[in-house]
This record gives C-alpha cells, structure tokens and sequence, in this order.
C-alpha cells in the first residue's frame, strides 16, 4: 500500500518536477559536499523513507508552527517600528 502511494505520489511529481541536470551533475560528482547538497536521488530516498515511517508529519508541523513564529514576530517587530 504504501510502496503503491509512493509510486502515485512520483508520478504525479514526475511530471511536475524538474531537476537541473548541472546541478544535479555537481550533486553526483560530490564537488559540494552531500550534507549540503544531495542528489535527487538521495532527496527522493529519504522523502520515501520518512512518509513510509510516518515521521514526515511532526517535522512539517514543526517546520510551519516556527515559520508562524517567526511571521508573528516579524508582523509584531513591523507594528511596534512603524508607529
């Protein structure tokens, strides 16, 4: 079921999503370290990985709840500068 999803999923993105073949060149030829620019492939692993294990959920949710944080802040920061 979930490999069935994931394979949906690519489909659908496949034809979406295009990957820049020079960067994707550098990202092969590890000219930039992996930690801080990985392959598409490895992107695609591991978006695989955390939607089979069900971890991908908490990190969006974390992820969008300090991007609010953050555009509060902001908003508050602009208001209170403003005056």
């Amino acid at each position: 079921m979930i490999r069935a999803r994931a394979a949906l999923v690519y489909r659908q993105l496949a034809g979406r999503c295009r990957v820049d073949p020079g960067l994707a060149r550098i990202a092969d030829a590890r000219l930039i370290s992996p930690v801080y620019l990985p392959g598409p492939d490895r992107a695609w692993d591991a978006l695989v990985f955390n939607l089979r294990n069900g971890s991908l959920q908490p990190k969006i949710l974390g992820t969008v709840g300090r991007m609010l944080s953050g555009w509060l802040l902001a908003s508050l920061a602009g208001v209170a500068v403003g005056r």
